[in-house]
């Protein structure tokens, strides 16, 4: 019967459906609905969950095809040797003939090398004793991601927190361990990891902890509308106010020195940095240690010394600022400074609709359940915050309502959005949007 007893021949559905059926493994669907709540009670508690995906390959590299049998045999004891080495709270992701995912509760990145370690230690020693060695080279990758991902480099811009990746391209000795063989030789067995930035997306991409709300084909349908939305109303508003670009760069060149434009340092999804345009409101060059000490108050939750208005009537927002200019305080209120956000748009590092892109030093002084606002989606020049809360809310509501677009996001989401911040714009209360 050769290693392992013949796994009959049964359509890839029928086979992923007997897994799930024998309880411990959950599809895509059900998979979601778990990790969302696992994600909020790490929010709670900052324990860390550690996802863990494999890609399988149909054929092995440099090796002949492997039968099918061989395939679903190494699929079935893969998935054994899993459910073997998890514990009940553990969930297991059964995506496809192809992808596997293992949530590991309370673990971290170094918790969960140790689980792909031991599994594919494992793996290539039952293999090879049967001479199948080459059902190694089925694995393609083995990706690992941890949440929170609160990691800041040292050039203090926030960065989603890195995957690792073991990537199981093989040499052509058969005979040799192949997670050694890959990198460098040791006696001791061990695996060499590298690290490489998060791209992103949805269930079936590589940081599936980062956004479980929209997956597959419909994350794909969703993102192509939204950026098709973001190119036509970013051309469409250029052109709409391009005759007040005039006006106000005339304005702000006659009435302080400097440039026309202020460009700053913001960080945007994946916790990638860009270059962000406003009309410039205030003097050139001025200090914003003034704004860098506020918002530190206001982010750590000290409400009561970053209220600026009163218990009634509370205000989270600097108001007399000595560094706005008189022209700049009339873009402000009317939120005419945010115009050339467009461009952002159009060049692809916002969209018409998200949270708002933090300032890096603002990001520092984040928790850990804030940085999903800049993870899960691109920043916006409008959102929930902007029509519901803006300057009366705290902090925390403000990224309650931006998790709140996160969880909830979809193109008719962002369409009455969009049509809500004409009226919040002409009606602006206690400052701009």
């Amino acid at each position: 019967m050769g290693l392992f007893s013949s796994v009959r021949k049964k359509s890839d559905g029928a086979f992923l459906n007997e897994w799930i059926d024998r309880g411990g493994w959950y599809d895509t669907d059900a998979f979601c609905g778990i990790l969302k709540k696992e994600r909020n009670r790490s929010n709670r508690t900052g324990l860390p969950i550690s996802y863990i995906l494999i890609d399988l390959r149909k054929t092995s590299p440099h090796h002949s095809p492997a039968p099918e049998n061989d395939f679903r045999d190494f699929l079935t004891r893969l998935l054994r040797l899993i459910s073997e080495n998890t514990r009940d709270y553990d969930v297991k992701h059964l995506i496809s003939m192809r992808q596997v995912g293992i949530l590991l509760i309370d673990t971290s990145l170094e918790g969960a090398k140790a689980f792909v370690e031991k599994i594919s230690h494992i793996l290539f020693q039952e293999f090879q004793n049967g001479n199948r060695e080459t059902c190694i080279h089925l694995i393609d990758s083995v990706v690992i991601s941890t949440y929170p991902a609160d990691q800041i480099s040292e050039c203090d811009m926030i960065q989603a927190k890195p995957v690792v990746v073991k990537d199981f391209q093989l040499g052509n000795n058969r005979r040799e361990d192949p997670i050694k063989n890959a990198y460098r030789e040791s006696s001791a067995f061990h695996m060499d990891w590298r690290v490489q930035a998060v791209p992103g997306g949805g269930i079936a991409l590589s940081n599936p902890l980062l956004n479980c709300a929209i997956s597959g084909r419909r994350q794909e349908t969703y993102q192509l509308f939204k950026r098709l939305i973001d190119i036509v109303g970013a051309l469409a508003g250029l052109a709409l106010f391009s005759p007040l670009f005039l006006l106000i760069a005339a304005a702000v060149k006659l009435t302080s020195r400097g440039p026309v434009l202020f460009k700053q340092q913001r960080i945007g999804q994946f916790g990638q940095p860009f270059t962000f345009f406003k009309f410039r409101s205030m003097e050139d060059g001025c200090d914003d240690l003034i704004h860098q000490r506020y918002v530190e108050k206001l982010i750590k939750g000290e409400n009561h010394a970053a209220n600026l208005g009163s218990d009634a009537h509370p205000v989270y927002k600097i108001q007399s600022d000595p560094r706005v200019t008189a022209v700049g305080n009339i873009l402000r209120k009317t939120s005419l400074d945010e115009l050339p956000q467009f461009l952002n748009v159009l060049g692809g590092a916002m969209s018409l609709v998200g949270p708002r892109p933090p300032i890096p030093y603002e990001v520092e002084n984040y928790k850990n359940w804030h940085l999903r606002r800049i993870l899960e989606v691109k920043p916006g020049i409008t959102g929930l915050w902007q029509i519901y809360g803006r300057s009366r809310t705290t902090f925390d509501d403000m990224v309650r309502l931006d998790l709140k677009y996160v969880d909830q996001k979809s193109i008719l989401l962002d369409l009455k959005i969009l049509l809500r911040t004409i009226p919040a714009v002409l009606t602006p209360k206690n400052g701009a949007l």
